[in-house]
């Protein structure tokens, strides 16, 4: 399998939380010693994505990758809650069968790896709503419960 590494950045809302035992909002890059209290407020976030260039990755392998993903970001400190996909690839719904979830059974959790706590998985909405437009497009013209033609024009 060949995979490609994509990093970007991106603009975030400039705001420091306390949640009670720690501020959040700093410049924190873990493991490097740049971070802290009294650094600047992070008005930026870099992110990394890895992508298959090849023969895609199977919902077996990225319920793998997944869980080692949330592992490693358990390791620094960070509670990962939520995994949010694109609902409507079958890869990803493989990998959420792989996880312990159905979405037909609405379990819609599976545990850590590391704590067993629960990870809810999300649909991701927007994803989802574009999917809905992009059917009632292609369908076009539709009839309601009175038998009036209702047309789909935006």
């Amino acid at each position: 399998m060949r995979l490609a590494l994509v990093i970007d950045e991106m603009a975030i809302r400039r705001r420091i939380e306390w949640d009670g035992n720690k501020f959040y909002g700093h410049i924190d890059i873990i493991d490097t010693g740049l971070n802290g209290d009294h650094l600047a407020e992070a008005k930026e976030v870099l992110f990394f994505l890895i992508t298959a260039i090849n023969n895609g990755v199977t919902g077996a392998l990225r319920s793998e990758l997944v869980k080692q993903c949330i592992e490693r970001v358990h390791d620094v400190g960070i509670k990962i809650v939520a995994l949010t996909f694109n609902g409507c690839a079958a890869n990803n719904i493989s990998m959420i069968k792989h996880l312990g979830c159905s979405l037909q059974d609405k379990n819609i959790t599976f545990k850590h790896p590391s704590t067993k706590d629960s990870i809810c998985v999300i649909l991701d909405p927007c994803h989802m709503i574009k999917l809905i437009r992009n059917t009632l497009q292609t369908s076009q013209k539709f009839i309601d419960n009175h038998g009036k033609m209702l047309k789909w024009q935006y």
